[in-house]
């Protein structure tokens, strides 16, 4: 939330040194939350996608203190 508020002056400061004078960033709470939203659920999409490729082992095999 900081960022969004903040934005304008501090890159308008940076730009202002290049010869940029003017800048103006949009901040909408959409654009805060589609982030929020989008992120996770690409995390979880992926290891979805991962967890298909491993082979499924008995728990009895997972227990197994002797390594076999």
């Amino acid at each position: 939330m900081a960022a969004g508020i903040l934005a304008d002056p501090l890159i308008g400061a940076v730009f202002k040194r290049f010869g940029i004078g003017e800048f103006a960033a949009g901040f909408s709470m959409l654009g805060n939350i589609v982030p929020l939203v989008v992120i996770p659920m690409l995390f979880a999409l992926s290891a979805w996608l991962y967890s298909a490729r491993l082979s499924r082992v008995s728990i009895v095999e997972l227990i197994a203190e002797d390594g076999e």
